[in-house]
């Protein structure tokens, strides 16, 4: 695990930038809810880092990388999601604003337990996104803008490098099943209504001025993405309920070291890269 400080100069980006425009579409929509998201999940951590005994220095140390790493995802993000609101998307920006009042409001009322479940929760399941990603969703990326496939690969990549981390803590600091479980329902009824109202309101845009037959063509591309994607998620969470489930057990896919170290040395660089730099590093 490191952390890789990846900047992008977005200028420009189109938004279909999948060769799927609905993946795209549907895929942007849930980059402010990310933003959302990533900052409470550190918020949490680094309460939980405090509150891990002494002898578990390793995993005060992942813990560390991973609020770092996820510092630098959701600031990529924030980049990114100023193009979407230039873009338009009303009602985007306050979805988003709406999630971070309710993730504040779970940190001042909910005990360090309940959002540690919370938050593991919602990196068991970055971990399948990251597995449909990288070797089923090949067609997706291909031929994209590098730009737009670079972020969500090489973020998809970390949060594949540190899925373990949520988990262990919750381990130590409870080991109940039951806390897990319950974490997973909690997080799956929160983020859902917003995931739905966030795709909406950016398919509502992108389709206001088809005419009928595009828009029924867009309709049929979105449900077989939706169709595709979420029958092989619901293979995956038959094993996250499991009393014995564990993110380490997960192999590495395919591409993802060689992600990792394309990613890693494009983020040496003090200038954010644009397309071109970014084309080789896609092409792993």
């Amino acid at each position: 695990m490191k952390p890789r400080h990846l900047r992008i100069d977005f200028t420009g980006v189109p938004l279909a930038w999948s060769p799927n425009a609905e993946f795209a579409w549907i895929t942007n929509s849930g980059s402010p809810l990310t933003s959302a998201v990533e900052p409470y999940l550190n918020i949490v951590m680094s309460r939980v880092r405090d509150a891990l005994p002494d002898n578990h220095g390793e995993l005060k140390r992942q813990v560390d990388i991973f609020i770092r790493q996820e510092a630098f995802h959701y600031r990529l993000h924030d980049s990114f999601n100023r193009e979407l609101y230039a873009a338009g998307y009303p009602g985007l920006k306050e979805l988003a604003d709406q999630l971070k009042a309710d993730l504040k409001e779970m940190l001042e009322r909910r005990p360090l337990l309940w959002n540690l479940a919370y938050c593991t929760a919602f990196e068991n399941l970055a971990t399948f996104m990251a597995k449909f990603w990288f070797g089923m969703a090949d067609d997706l990326f291909e031929g994209g803008d590098p730009r737009g496939v670079a972020l969500m690969h090489w973020h998809m990549a970390e949060e594949f490098e540190h899925r373990t981390v949520c988990h262990s803590a919750l381990t130590v600091l409870s080991g109940n099943y039951v806390t897990r479980v319950r974490g997973l329902v909690s997080m799956m009824r929160h983020l859902t209504p917003y995931k739905k109202k966030a795709i909406a309101i950016v398919l509502g845009q992108e389709r206001a001025t088809m005419t009928a037959a595009e828009l029924a063509a867009s309709i049929a591309r979105e449900k077989a993405f939706n169709r595709r994607f979420e029958r092989w998620m619901m293979r995956q969470l038959v094993g996250i309920f499991r009393p014995y489930y564990d993110p380490a057990d997960h192999p590495t896919p395919r591409g993802i070291p060689e992600a990792l170290a394309a990613y890693e040395a494009i983020a040496l660089s003090d200038v954010p890269a644009d397309r071109e730099r970014l084309a080789p590093a896609v092409a792993y």
